[in-house]
């Protein structure tokens, strides 16, 4: 069986920050984004119950909100697939903004070296 790497049509990065997730019944949670690709990010909720196949609303901060369908679920987290995958100078510029931090404080730049780029 394929793992879900090679089955992604783009690299996900990493990051972690706080959306919006919203079932079509009007359900909303308070997420964490992670791992976030043009085609799609992985998300972990505390209290939505999502199956493969939901559709979902995610609003990420300073985007409109972008129309999800669940692909996998696991442990409290799943994976979002976008119905339109968004600009990659988008997901470049949400990766700087929130780039995963390990380890002491480093400047912005060396944060960043080589997490955000192509």
């Amino acid at each position: 069986m394929r793992s879900r790497q090679t089955n992604r049509q783009a690299i996900r990065r990493p990051l972690t920050m706080s959306a919006r997730c919203r079932l079509m019944s009007g359900l909303q949670d308070n997420v964490t984004v992670s791992d976030l690709s043009t085609h799609g990010c992985r998300i972990a909720t505390r209290t939505l119950s999502l199956a493969v196949g939901t559709r979902v609303m995610l609003k990420l901060d300073g985007l409109e909100a972008i129309s999800c369908t669940v692909r996998w679920v696991e442990s409290g987290q799943c994976g979002l697939q976008f119905e339109r995958p968004i600009y990659e100078p988008v997901v470049e510029h949400l990766c700087r903004l929130h780039v995963q931090m390990s380890g002491e404080v480093q400047d912005w730049r060396a944060r960043t070296r080589g997490v955000c780029s192509g």
